[in-house]
């Protein structure tokens, strides 16, 4: 998969011993490889983002003699789709008091790619970033905090927040908020919206 690093490419043939090396064409870089035996190679390879789609040869090269596979492997597209986390409540928030929340459903990945990462941030005006806001110029004093954890909501809603990792894929991308509500915050009902985006490298 473009922009993907493998680390278990099992090369098989015969004579393999003495192997200098590995090939696997353009856009496509050999990190490391290791002679198993005179009919096994394991290599490290990493496809760069650009990396031609289809199917390539690979090379290995022993005692100055280069062996070819024609079309051995195929190079396919990234893919990568997300589904956003479903609205928060957060009830009535009591000044003086912390209000926390969480998504109702848990958003998703749909992703071919072994290295993601998906974004959350407030999108408002750069004066308002990460704070809830109600009709009018009002805004909460404090940032409101999210976190891929209920424990873990420390990063302000105005800033990236990176969701997730995987190297297996898609996955599920839980979403958590803590707002602080201090005693002189304006009453009245408050909201934020916050963007969900998503890319591979």
């Amino acid at each position: 998969v473009q922009g993907n690093s493998y680390s278990g490419v099992i090369i098989k043939g015969t004579d393999l011993t003495g192997a200098s090396s590995v090939g696997f064409g353009s856009d496509i870089t050999t990190n490391s490889f290791v002679v198993n035996s005179d009919t096994e190679i394991t290599a490290n390879i990493s496809l760069s983002s650009i990396a031609a789609v289809g199917a390539r040869d690979f090379a290995v090269v022993v005692s100055g003699v280069t062996a070819t596979r024609t079309l051995g492997f195929t190079v396919i597209v990234s893919s990568f789709s997300i589904a956003a986390p479903s609205a928060i409540s957060l009830g009535s928030m009591i000044k003086g008091q912390t209000a926390k929340g969480h998504s109702t459903t848990v958003g998703t990945v749909t992703t071919n790619s072994s290295n993601w990462i998906v974004v959350a941030k407030d999108s408002s005006a750069a004066g308002t970033k990460g704070h809830m806001l109600k009709s009018g110029p009002s805004s909460l004093q404090t940032q409101m905090r999210i976190g891929n954890s209920l424990s873990a909501c420390s990063t302000n809603a105005g800033d990236s927040l990176g969701l997730g990792y995987t190297q297996n894929g898609g996955a599920s991308i839980p979403f958590y908020v803590e707002q602080d509500v201090l005693s002189d915050d304006a009453i009245g009902a408050y909201s934020i919206t916050v963007a969900f985006t998503g890319s591979t490298p």
